[in-house]
């Protein structure tokens, strides 16, 4: 399915057209870090995909406070992307990491 910006009479995608949309990015992008795992990890090399979820940036500023306020902040991902990129994770490696949950679940075991 293919919608261009130039044609005044193409169907506008509906809400089940979006889902589809992003269904297949989540997979293409999982199955794309399993391979790239698989292939370095011979090399000692990680490879994980982050998910930072709906993030309170500037994209977002025209969104109704209400809606901004439900919105992850940036430094909750910055969190989770600085332990990933540190050498704390040896062994982790072709993982698909929601950073909202998992930032909850292990960044905060410690304290």
């Amino acid at each position: 399915m293919t919608f261009r910006r130039d044609d005044q009479n193409a169907e506008k995608p509906t809400f089940y057209d979006r889902i589809q949309l992003i269904q297949s990015h989540l997979y293409a992008t999982t199955g794309f870090t399993i391979a790239l795992a698989v292939q370095l990890n011979k090399f000692n090399i990680n490879v994980n995909t982050l998910r930072p979820g709906t993030t309170d940036t500037r994209v977002h500023l025209s969104k109704p406070p209400e809606v901004r306020a439900k919105m992850r902040r940036p430094d909750d991902i910055k969190k989770v992307a600085v332990f990933l990129a540190s050498q704390g994770p040896m062994d982790l490696t072709g993982e698909s990491i929601d950073a909202p949950t998992w930032g909850n679940i292990y960044l905060n075991r410690g304290t």
